[in-house]
Order: C-alpha cells, then sequence, then structure tokens
C-alpha cells in the first residue's frame, strides 16, 4: 500500500512497527520506535504528535523508568513544531512545574502559565508577569501599541484608573 502524502515509508514502518512491539507487550522497543519519527519523517504534526505521545503513555503506564526521559524528548519535539500546551501538560504530569511554566512563556500562553506557577512555584510568579509585561511591550513594538497602553495601564504605580 501506498503511504498518504507527505508520509514517508520509514516514518509509517516505524509506526506499524511499534504498534507490533507494543502488541507483543515489548514495550521499551516501541518506544523507541514511537521517537524514531521525527520532525521531516512525516508532514501531519498531528500525526506526529499522536506518536510520540503514545511513547509517553506507554513509558508512563508500562516503562516508568523511562517515564522522565521520553517526556523530555517528546516535550521538545513539541515545542519544536509549536505544540507548546500539549509540552506543557507533558512536564506537569511528571511535577516539572518551572519547565512547564517556561513552555508555556514561550508559547505565549499567559493564563495557564499563571495557573501553573501558582500551583507549583508560586515564588516565581514575578517572573512570569515580568515576562508578560515584556512580551506585551514586544508586541507594542510591532504595531500592537493598544495591547502595551493597556498594559501600562494596570502595570504602572501611577495610573490614572480611579
Amino acid at each position: 500500500p501506498n503511504p498518504s502524502p507527505g508520509v514517508t515509508n520509514g516514518a509509517m514502518q516505524f509506526k506499524l512497527d511499534a504498534q507490533n512491539q507494543e502488541k507483543a507487550g515489548n514495550f521499551s522497543a516501541a518506544i523507541d520506535l514511537y521517537l524514531k519519527i521525527e520532525v521531516g519523517s512525516l508532514d501531519d504534526v498531528d500525526l506526529l504528535e499522536e506518536c510520540w505521545e503514545q511513547a509517553v503513555v506507554l513509558a508512563s503506564k508500562f516503562v516508568t523508568n523511562r517515564t522522565v526521559e521520553v517526556v523530555q524528548i517528546v516535550a521538545e519535539r513539541l515545542i519544536h513544531v509549536g505544540r507548546y500546551e500539549p509540552a506543557a501538560d507533558l512536564y506537569i504530569g511528571v511535577d516539572m512545574g518551572r519547565q512547564a511554566v517556561k513552555v508555556c512563556m514561550d508559547g505565549e500562553l499567559w493564563d495557564k502559565a499563571r495557573a501553573i506557577v501558582k500551583e507549583y512555584d508560586p515564588g516565581y510568579a514575578d517572573q512570569v508577569e515580568q515576562a508578560y509585561i515584556a512580551s506585551l511591550k514586544q508586541r507594542g513594538n510591532e504595531g500592537g501599541k493598544v495591547w502595551f497602553a493597556i498594559a501600562s495601564l494596570f502595570t504602572s504605580p501611577h495610573s490614572n484608573l480611579d
């Protein structure tokens, strides 16, 4: 059978081999095969994410000594393809709250960053707010001056919001 457009035979073979290893109960081998599917081997980012997250599922259920390692690999790959929220969720799943916050900040997921920092690392909240304000200022420099003005109103000690 011919693979769908944008899919290499190698990537699909890795996926099929991984699924066969899963069925045989060889979970560590299945994880390795899922992780062999890298950016560039598939054009379908959703399929990449699905394969990588399956590696995380297998590690967390069956090969627990590899969970953190697999999460770190998969999260970095998700970040590389612009999937910040699932990457942050993976870090939260292995109690790497600070890393999850950093991923959210990189992806400009400010509400999620604030929620995570509140629960996992309250001492880091000021850095999140400073990064948020810097982001608004940067956005202001790129033509979104309304955002900067709004941020200035709420962050300035001299604002006239009586």
